[in-house]
């Protein structure tokens, strides 16, 4: 799992490096002008999006219960299609722990935390409108393969008790609304509904349980800032 977010965070990093570049180029007299949405240049055929925010449980009665999120982090490379239509490929990862609640599970908790990280990749197909020349709204589905592990670690010394990883179908819908601050780049917030065919076993990490085990798959809402470059 270590392997896999390394190879995600390069990933980003070599996909956003032009974007930075051409961030931190001055702007020559003749491009010092205000953006008004007038003067905003939004056309563009290929769009780069970064989504960072926060995971949150939903069904699967015990990984509800327990789970809290950490972060999440997705990104995504998209050819617009007749205008409009999106079409491209992502990579994400999220993180969530069982510090939601001191007192539930083991009577240990305090000194131990289980931590579930995913990494989900796919394709995606959306709708992008562009609103007034400098609103944008962008909505889009995915669907692709997602990795998931447990680990219940001791926080004394972060030794590993017990542990097991887990792989299924991802699935999603994600909605976003912002506005541009630049020529082809813009800032929105988003929320997303993600399920991962995968199912939360406590048993396998050696926890205790008060209720029978789900056989619900495992399913996630986020939300936070999304930054969109065109080119």
């Amino acid at each position: 799992m270590k392997r896999k977010l390394l190879h995600f965070f390069a990933i980003i990093a070599l996909l956003a490096s032009p974007f930075i570049a051409r961030s931190q180029q001055p702007m020559s007299s003749d491009e010092e002008v205000e953006l008004e949405p007038e003067n905003l240049n939004t056309d563009y055929k290929r769009s780069f999006i970064l989504e960072m925010g926060r995971p949150f449980a939903l069904a699967n009665n015990e990984y509800f219960k327990n789970y809290k999120g950490l972060y999440y982090i997705k990104g995504s490379m998209n050819f617009l299609l007749f205008d409009h239509f999106l079409f491209g490929g992502y990579i994400g990862h999220h993180v969530l722990d069982n510090t939601k609640f001191d007192n539930i599970r083991n009577p240990n908790l305090k000194t131990e935390i289980t931590k579930n990280a995913n990494v989900t990749g796919g394709l995606q197909l959306g709708y992008e409108k562009k609103i007034r020349k400098k609103e944008i709204l962008i909505t889009h589905a995915n669907i692709g393969y997602a990795g998931q592990s447990y680990k219940r670690k001791r926080t004394s010394d972060n030794s590993i008790l017990e542990s097991y990883e887990d792989q299924g179908i991802n699935a999603g819908a994600t909605f976003m609304y912002g506005v541009f601050i630049e020529d082809k780049g813009a800032v929105l917030g988003f929320l997303t509904y993600q399920l991962i065919g995968t199912t939360y076993d406590p048993d396998r990490l050696e926890l205790s349980t008060e209720d029978n085990p789900s056989n619900q798959p495992t399913q996630q809402f986020s939300f936070g800032l999304v930054f969109n470059f065109g080119f």
